[in-house]
């Protein structure tokens, strides 16, 4: 059985997913199984599984998955049959079933300062791998990559190899208009609707919804926030380091 951990929740799979991209600290497990064609709806109308809290979720790209959060187990249609194809689809529907679990996963990159952890909220190619990297080539740790598992303690944080560090701040990426840094503190309102537009949000279980609903509302209230427009321009990174540090010390 192979162990992939994925936005702080380890999935475990029969098979080898070579091409999957995994992360390193997980406080849950679910057992992975790749339906084969035609198998996925019978599997989830038997008998015996009526009696389990079997939780069908939708995910983006139309894909499609089931989850028991009790037995620890997930179901991933047929479909996709090759490991790279597999190692897509299990990526992708992560955070849909880690929020069925009660897990919350921002679509973040983070890096850890000497207060904790800083997270950069983004779609894809906002820039938050390059900038995180960025910084973690300056001495800073890099948490996460693209999934950032928030867990509240009770305050938001985040766990690490050494254990569970507090959210200090959360930078919303942006393009520039211009070749300026500009950095703006956000209402909590608006920082509520960035983290819904860039969230996992395609699920069609309410459950699911109304904790992912109020887990950021949680967020907006304890983290503060912050607007950050970065130009196109690779030579602009130390300026929005410099610009962060201004707010998050222990970022240079």
């Amino acid at each position: 059985m192979e162990r992939y951990t994925i936005g702080g929740v380890a999935f475990l799979v029969k098979e080898s997913l070579p091409e999957l991209e995994t992360d390193s600290v997980a406080d849950a497990e679910l057992r992975v199984l790749f339906e084969t064609a035609g198998s996925h709806d019978e599997t989830l109308t038997r008998e015996d599984k009526l009696r389990s809290p079997i939780r069908r979720v939708g995910g983006p790209a139309d894909l499609s998955g089931a989850i028991d959060p009790e037995g620890g187990v997930c179901w991933l249609p047929a479909g996709y049959d090759t490991p790279a194809e597999r190692s897509w689809q299990l990526r992708q529907m992560a955070p849909i079933f880690s929020t069925v679990l009660g897990r919350l996963v921002l679509h973040a990159s983070a890096v850890e300062t000497d207060e904790g952890v800083i997270g950069f909220v983004g779609a894809s190619r906002a820039g938050k791998s390059t900038l995180t990297r960025y910084l973690s080539d300056r001495g800073w740790s890099l948490v996460s990559d693209d999934l950032l598992p928030v867990r509240f303690t009770p305050r938001p944080s985040i766990p690490t190899p050494e254990g569970r560090r507090a959210l200090v701040a959360l930078y919303f990426l942006g393009r520039a208009a211009s070749d300026k840094v500009s950095l703006d503190p956000l209402p909590a309102v608006t920082a509520m609707q960035r983290l819904i537009h860039n969230g996992f949000g395609e699920h069609d279980d309410e459950r699911a919804g109304a904790f992912q609903f109020d887990s950021y509302h949680r967020l907006v209230e304890s983290v503060p926030q912050f607007d950050l427009a970065v130009p196109d321009d690779l030579t602009a990174l130390r300026r929005v380091a410099e610009t962060i540090g201004g707010v998050a010390p222990g970022v240079n």
